[in-house]
């Protein structure tokens, strides 16, 4: 192999390993000091996937260089980027379904995730304020990008952050026409355009309400 060429190659692999450490550090530090366990479980992911791929992959280099190719990494790496992100769920959700991981005296944080029919960004901005006009007394703030909702053409997406800790306050809206709302608990509701008739504008076509402490 060429020497110039080599050594390119070496240093990408070393780039690659650095990351992937400085990703896996990262990690433990999150996992150290965030304040709960809502925080932290995403910190041990971002170590799994990037921190522990990006050592892989350059062993992968390495082993390559040195006339030992082998595809064993790039499997468990991809093995990590499927199932890391699927048990950090089932964690959050697990958490999110004992009462006894509430904290005292914790005020209940709410967002609801709107989808709305629009042609065009400028459109999509204009119900965006509009919905935070409707919502007005519940002190709304947009969380995020506005996104175009993939699955639907002219649909966009956007998610609000509400300081009330009254679920209630939202699903009055449409009385009677909200999935799975437990108002008591930690958890959603979810309302459907399809079924009902409008919620805050007539453009909404889907909307999905979290609340949690």
């Amino acid at each position: 192999m060429n020497p110039i060429l080599q050594q390119l190659i070496e240093g990408l692999i070393a780039i690659v390993l650095v990351t992937g450490s400085l990703f896996a550090l990262i990690g433990a530090w999150g996992l150290a000091r965030l304040p709960d366990f809502h925080t932290r479980v995403q910190a041990p992911t971002k170590a799994t996937t990037l921190g522990v791929g990006g050592v892989l992959i350059a062993s992968m280099g390495i082993n390559a260089l040195a006339g030992q190719a082998s595809a064993h990494e790039l499997l468990i790496t991809m093995f990590l980027f499927i199932t890391a992100p699927i048990s950090v769920l089932m964690m959050a959700r697990a958490a999110l379904s004992q009462a006894g991981h509430v904290r005292p005296n914790a005020r209940r944080t709410l967002q609801l995730r709107v989808l709305v029919d629009a042609t065009d960004s400028a459109h999509v901005q204009q119900l965006c304020v509009q919905t935070l006009q409707a919502l007005v007394d519940l002190q709304p703030t947009v969380c995020g990008a506005i996104e175009p909702y993939a699955k639907f053409e002219q649909c966009y997406e956007f998610t609000l952050s509400l300081r009330c800790d009254d679920a209630s306050a939202v699903t009055a809206l449409a009385a009677g026409s909200w999935y799975d709302a437990d108002l008591d608990g930690d958890g959603s509701a979810v309302w459907n355009r399809g079924e009902h008739g409008a919620f805050l504008l007539p453009e909404v076509r889907w909307a999905e309400l979290f609340w949690w402490r």
